[in-house]
């Protein structure tokens, strides 16, 4: 009887230090997003209902590559956090159609943030976040946006092997010249180790 005892206790310490060995841990990065352009009502009757996408990639960021090496695998990827911001060339001597007022956000009445990839053959697509319409962040003279996020997990879109991308939907009215904005994207990644 002692000896199934002493086998039981050494299967169980042997059962918490297996698990006790996988370790999580989570670290944030961050992804800038490349300029849109919304052309000015002069060459525009519709504003877009989607841009174009924007390609994306966490691992190849700064924040990514540093952690990289101090885990194993990933358990879950997200985006915790999208701002758009409409940048300081937005008001220049490329638009012709420029008005000089200050451009800022209120073309637009309503705002959706997916993430979208190829994966098994089929384009899939996941909510990021959202803006309701006419929310008080169109208001003027508001040029930057911080998008309510619903924290999805990315995860099977990044590791699609065929890339993957942030599409913006919204809408509206074209603005009267010209709107360029960038953006920034935050990631929470879990991790672990074995």
């Amino acid at each position: 009887m002692r000896i199934k005892n002493t086998l039981l206790l050494i299967a169980i310490a042997a059962t918490l230090t297996a698990c006790a060995d996988d370790v999580e841990t989570t670290f944030k990065a961050e992804e800038a997003l490349a300029e849109t352009r919304v052309e000015g009502l002069g060459t525009a009757s519709v504003l877009p209902t989607t841009f174009a996408p924007i390609a994306l990639d966490v691992k190849a960021t700064d924040d990514f590559k540093a952690k990289d090496k101090d885990f194993e695998f990933i358990r879950s990827i997200q985006i915790t956090e999208v701002t758009l911001e409409i940048t300081a060339n937005s008001e220049g001597a490329t638009d012709t159609l420029e008005d000089a007022m200050s451009d800022d956000f209120s073309f637009m009445s309503e705002l959706t943030v997916n993430v979208v990839a190829t994966i098994g053959g089929e384009r899939r697509t996941a909510l990021i976040g959202s803006v309701p319409m006419n929310d008080t962040m169109f208001d003027p003279p508001n040029r930057r946006i911080e998008v309510p996020v619903t924290k999805v997990g990315i995860q099977p879109f990044v590791e699609s092997g065929n890339g993957y991308a942030i599409e913006i939907s919204a809408q509206g009215t074209p603005p009267p010249d010209d709107v360029i904005f960038i953006g920034n994207i935050v990631y929470s990644i879990d991790t672990g180790n074995r």
